[in-house]
């Protein structure tokens, strides 16, 4: 295993060539699978299973030909049995909550109407947010927002990604955007270890710290040239440049 400890946030976005001096020399190595099949790398492995050993879902080490159809199935589970007895909802509600998952996954990426999207759904404004706040507790999707607007469920978020990126070709099939596929990973990665709120300036503020613009190797700076603390993290690129860091590294966080 190349790193015994998980990168600290605050490492990764200040020091990361430091720490990643003994993986730069392993690319030839790793190249396969960090960048050219990337993709990959995060539907049959989730992050973490071909670079460090270690997996997030038992799932895709038991047997990988038939990954995201388990996946599918225990979604399935968790919408149709585990959240019925836990939240004390009916089967049309069940229905509802299916029907939301899925706008939410196949959309790139979902910034919400709450208006039409309750019309789509067929409930009320406050029932499609407490919906969403079901779908959040259950960790199938990540809810996006202004620092200002609070943790209230009732708060609108600014944008809605997947929980993780295999929900999303489980669920998207082949309607798999790469700019939300990025962006799903990014958040995936750094939720569990600080704050991130929508911005205007960027894809993402990091714990009012710092602004990150996802995107690929070709990205340029316009969208964060203002800014004093903007950085792209870029999918396709294998060593970061002063504000550019590689996507994959992301991986490492936790």
């Amino acid at each position: 295993m190349l790193f015994p400890q998980p990168m600290g946030a605050w490492a990764q976005i200040h020091g990361y060539r430091d720490e990643f001096g003994l993986l730069s020399s392993n690319l030839p190595r790793f190249n396969c699978y960090a960048i050219n099949k990337f993709k990959m790398l995060v539907v049959c492995c989730y992050d973490k299973v071909i670079l460090i050993g270690q997996c997030s879902d038992p799932y895709s080490i038991e047997n990988k030909d038939n990954y995201l159809q388990r996946l599918l199935n225990k979604i399935i589970l968790t919408l149709e049995t585990d959240m019925p007895a836990i939240l004390n909802i009916d089967y049309s509600s069940v229905v509802k909550l299916k029907r939301l998952l899925y706008v939410v996954t196949t959309s790139s990426p979902f910034k919400p109407n709450i208006s039409e999207l309750s019309q789509k759904i067929g409930v009320s404004r406050d029932t499609l947010l407490r919906y969403i706040h079901y779908l959040e507790n259950a960790h199938l999707i990540n809810l996006l927002k202004t620092e200002k607007t609070g943790m209230s469920y009732m708060a609108k978020p600014d944008k809605i990604f997947p929980g993780n990126p295999n929900i999303l070709y489980a669920i998207g099939e082949e309607q798999i955007n790469t700019g939300t596929l990025r962006e799903t990973f990014f958040f995936n990665q750094l939720s569990s270890l600080t704050k991130l709120y929508y911005t205007p300036d960027g894809d993402f503020n990091v714990n009012n710290d710092f602004v990150v613009e996802i995107g690929g190797k070709n990205k340029t700076h316009q969208q964060i040239k203002s800014l004093r603390d903007g950085y792209l993290a870029l999918d396709g690129m294998e060593i970061g440049y002063k504000n550019k860091i590689p996507l994959w590294l992301f991986g490492f966080l936790y």
